[in-house]
């Protein structure tokens, strides 16, 4: 999921109504409606917001364009990744903590099924 933040969020110059025929609502209805999207969003575990830091438009498109080779697994000319430990550190009460659990299961080929068989049988003998 790559989520694009609104220019009303760190690029207001570029907000406008007059040159986006789809946008209908103002600078500060689409910051909110914009963190909503980001929360609906946030226990995904492929999740990329991409926001508007940087120098212009092209930089947030190259950006795109770098998480999505990623994904795919191809090499990207730019990845970044940065991890932080923090430590006592209390999660804001607007941000919303989601917990989940995985369950990963792994199914054994035929081939993988006859060779524990005869691992089996040979133990016995």
């Amino acid at each position: 999921m790559i989520h694009l933040v609104t220019a009303a969020d760190g690029a207001e110059n570029f907000y406008s109504l007059e040159n986006n025929i789809a946008r209908y609502e103002n600078v500060e209805t689409a910051r909110v409606n914009d963190k909503k999207t980001q929360l609906a969003w946030m226990g995904h575990p492929k999740l990329y917001i991409i926001d508007n830091s940087g120098n212009g438009f092209q930089e947030k498109i190259k950006r795109i364009y770098n998480v999505v080779l990623e994904v795919v697994g191809l090499p990207s000319s730019e990845v970044v990744k940065r991890k932080y430990l923090l430590k006592e550190f209390k999660i804001p009460e607007h941000i919303k903590e989601e917990k989940f659990a995985i369950e990963v299961s792994f199914l054994k080929s035929e081939n993988e099924k006859e060779k524990e068989v005869e691992k089996e049988n040979a133990a016995w003998i």
